[in-house]
């Protein structure tokens, strides 16, 4: 099971990267299209390099 990512977390891990990377997921990010599953809030990564890729892994 994944523990959501709480607000501390999203701060740290935003502060490692370039503005704009770490952001709040939108609907579409959130629903899955055969309705099977819904995620209530996720944080959405848009890495724009492999470095950025490696930070948010780690």
């Amino acid at each position: 099971m994944l523990n959501p990512a709480d607000t501390a977390f999203a701060e740290t891990l935003a502060a490692s990267l370039p503005a704009g990377t770490i952001g709040p997921a939108g609907p579409r990010y959130l629903e899955e299209p055969r309705r099977k599953g819904v995620t209530p809030a996720a944080l959405l990564a848009r890495p724009r390099s492999a470095e950025e890729v490696s930070r948010v892994v780690r």
